[in-house]
């Protein structure tokens, strides 16, 4: 249905990535859950702020980031030499 990988990148900060939807499975709340526990166990880790990487052509991702109180830091990375990422941090880890 779906996945969501968390990692502790620093003392403050976790990445929570590899995050999926089943396409059929998308709009049904699934998305949610899993961030929301995602940012539970970022939390349980020690972690104050999250940060997640998004294939910037995603605008719709983006602004389901946004609404769930991420915001885009400006920072763009290559991936595999063509894909273009855009971090964003912040979230609901009680920032």
């Amino acid at each position: 249905v779906g996945c969501v990988r968390v990692v502790k990148e620093s003392d403050c900060e976790a990445e929570i990535g590899m995050f999926a939807v089943q396409p059929d499975m998308q709009s049904q709340g699934v998305g949610r859950q899993l961030v929301d526990r995602a940012e539970e166990e970022a939390r349980s880790m020690g972690a104050t702020m999250a940060v997640m990487r998004v294939l910037t052509p995603r605008t719709d991702i983006l602004e389901w980031y946004k609404r769930r109180g991420y915001d885009s830091t400006g920072i763009r990375e290559e991936l595999f030499e063509s894909d273009l990422w855009e971090v964003v941090g912040g979230g609901g880890l009680g920032f």
